[in-house]
């Protein structure tokens, strides 16, 4: 079975792979047709049109553009196919948005910007332009993300508190969650996965509604 991939990151953006290698995983994967479309960079588009070249993959160049939602629903990625590398201000634009670091830091929920495989794209993304990442509200989940990397300084820390907007019911149907002492947070590494479990007892006090 032959596949098309058209959303691919490489290490020119947050992805972990070098861009021409990430051309050979697709062609072992049985990938026929890749698209390259790493974060508001095009700086890996040659090495890798260069190896789908040579292996007889055939080659999408493209960019994932961050932008600001104009119904403020946070940030908007646009995905550009069949771009022009060579687009003078198409390249100047991605330079901008690189080296503007118009920010101090970086504060998300993991559960609300896709898991944690999106939260550690993120991650990636800002160590690698030195901007640090501060996961916000605690949470198990949270504290993965934040020991997972050394771009994490701290980590937020709420204690257990009446249900408002939603984050608060981790501590009330999960069982595992960690609880401070002494202002420092230890994660048990005999556990597996995050380390909790559904606490089927509290979970039937709720009703989920649509």
């Amino acid at each position: 079975m032959e596949f098309v991939d058209l959303h691919s990151h490489s290490t020119a953006s947050d992805g972990t792979l070098a861009p021409a290698e990430v051309v050979r995983r697709a062609k072992e994967a049985g990938v026929v047709g890749l698209a390259l479309t790493d974060h508001d960079t095009i700086a890996g588009l040659a090495e890798a049109a260069a190896e789908a070249g040579r292996l007889g993959v055939t080659f999408v160049p493209g960019i994932e553009i961050s932008a600001v939602s104009p119904v403020e629903v946070g940030t908007l990625h646009i995905l550009g196919y069949c771009i022009d590398p060579q687009n003078a201000v198409l390249t100047e634009m991605a330079r901008q948005l690189i080296e503007a670091r118009a920010l101090d830091y970086i504060q998300f929920d993991t559960n609300r910007v896709g898991g944690l495989t999106a939260a550690r794209k993120i991650q990636a993304l800002a160590e690698a332009h030195s901007i640090p990442v501060v996961p916000h509200a605690g949470q198990m989940h949270n504290y993965h993300v934040v020991m997972a990397s050394l771009n994490s300084p701290i980590a937020e820390y709420f204690p257990k508190v009446d249900v408002e907007v939603g984050n608060e019911l981790f501590w009330y149907v999960f069982k595992g969650e960690p609880v401070a002492e002494d202002g420092y947070v230890s994660l048990s590494d005999d556990v597996p996965g995050l380390g909790l479990e559904i606490d089927e007892a509290a979970l039937a006090n709720f009703e989920v509604t649509a």
